[in-house]
């Protein structure tokens, strides 16, 4: 299975002596004057992939900030401007790090009376550190995807939220996979977290240039809804909610499409989640071959999806919990595909008419896979065995018709 490195957030904040680097050490210099340093880095490790970074200076005066060698050439990160005074927004941009190991620099701050520089390292491009979680597809690794997972927290307790593969190029994420179940929905009510435009709710973990942001509507004459990828209603427990409206998270969505048939699969989703252990989902949409293009807030073009899709994965401990009769060591599966193109019928006050609507785009998994390229649940052959994973996923079980 390929993977990328995740994208993670790092702070650079004054401290009593001098700069200190969060989580990294920090050779400081001299006496104090208060500096603050914002990277979206979640640590001093950069990924391998060629992106730039917003960085923000606090400071009272001039300073200047240059970049150190570690053992080899520093050409392949730029901090612009490297100087100013008081505070202001810079620019940090790294280059693909297309050798086998790592590198590292110093990035150095200093002012008229202080100086402190902390390590920074870019990983190899090729590294692989991706989570075994169930719900994850195999990972795209090239210049062009971003890797991300975010968490979530609840009663000092720390709970895995969603992962995506987020398209730079069409500013929308190919797919966000997550688990749900009653327990990880939780309860509450969807806090409509869009954002200002003084403050935007922005992804933390993706520079603002890759993401949509949407603290109002796409500008399109309102053609196209901001439409969730992991719904708003699946996550109410502790702060999750808020991060489903990450501009990483939404897609251009036609508004009958959204408010019509995919309201409802989605609300069905949620239903399968509650009749089993766990629900491994991954929501996704097809951007190849889209001609359609709409703007966020930003006056930046968003790719218009020409497809959406959900594939999951059912595991009750239980065999044949809920009138399961193809369930392997508790597993099952199905996949649904969605032309963004089409009208579909929906009508609210008929159930039956809408439930057949969604099993009209209903395939097994193998056949999703095959039309899209994708391995899902790349994780599940080591878990039950390849011959048994293989037959989970070419069987399309009624359990789900039946539920």
């Amino acid at each position: 299975m390929e993977s990328i490195r995740f994208i993670h957030t790092l702070s650079l904040l004054a401290c009593a002596s001098g700069l200190m680097l969060l989580g990294a050490s920090c050779d400081n210099r001299g006496p104090s004057t208060p500096v603050v340093l914002q990277i979206s880095l979640d640590s001093n490790e950069l990924p391998g992939q060629k992106a730039t970074y917003p960085l923000h200076v606090s400071a009272e005066g001039s300073w200047v900030i240059s970049v150190e060698a570690d053992g080899a050439s520093t050409d392949w990160i730029r901090v612009s401007p490297n100087e100013g005074k008081n505070s202001q927004d810079v620019i940090i941009t790294v280059q693909k790090n297309n050798t086998n190991t790592n590198r590292s620099c110093y990035l150095v701050i200093k002012n008229d009376k202080t100086s402190s520089r902390c390590k920074v390292t870019q990983l190899s491009s090729s590294e692989i550190d991706a989570p075994a979680w169930l719900e994850l597809p195999a990972i795209k690794s090239d210049d062009n995807h971003f890797f991300v997972t975010h968490d979530f927290e609840d009663n000092s307790k720390t709970f895995r939220n969603y992962a995506f593969l987020l398209n730079k190029e069409a500013k929308v994420s190919e797919w966000v996979a997550y688990p749900l179940n009653d327990d990880i929905k939780g309860s509450g009510s969807r806090e409509d977290a869009w954002g200002s435009p003084e403050a935007p709710n922005l992804d933390p973990k993706v520079p603002r240039e890759y993401q949509a942001v949407l603290y109002r509507a796409y500008t399109d004459n309102n053609m196209y809804d901001r439409g969730h990828q992991i719904p708003s209603a699946d996550r109410y427990r502790g702060n999750s909610n808020a991060m489903t409206f990450y501009g990483t998270n939404i897609t251009p969505q036609k508004k009958n499409f959204n408010q019509g048939i995919w309201a409802a699969f989605e609300g069905k989703v949620r239903n399968w989640a509650s009749k089993s252990d766990t629900l491994y989902v991954v929501t996704g949409c097809t951007v190849e071959g889209s001609e359609k293009f709409t703007s966020d807030n930003d006056g930046k073009q968003i790719t218009v999806p020409t497809g959406y899709y959900k594939v999951l994965l059912s595991y009750s401990k239980n065999n044949n919990k809920n009138n399961s009769s193809k369930k392997i060591d508790g597993y099952t599966s199905i996949a649904f595909y969605f032309d963004h193109n089409k009208t579909y019928s929906y009508n609210a006050n008929n159930k039956e008419e809408t439930t057949t609507t969604i099993f009209n785009q209903s395939m097994t998994v193998n056949e999703l896979e095959k039309k899209l390229g994708i391995d899902f649940f790349a994780s599940l052959p080591d878990l039950i065995g390849s011959d048994k994973a293989e037959q989970v996923e070419s069987l399309e079980d009624n359990w789900f018709r039946n539920n």
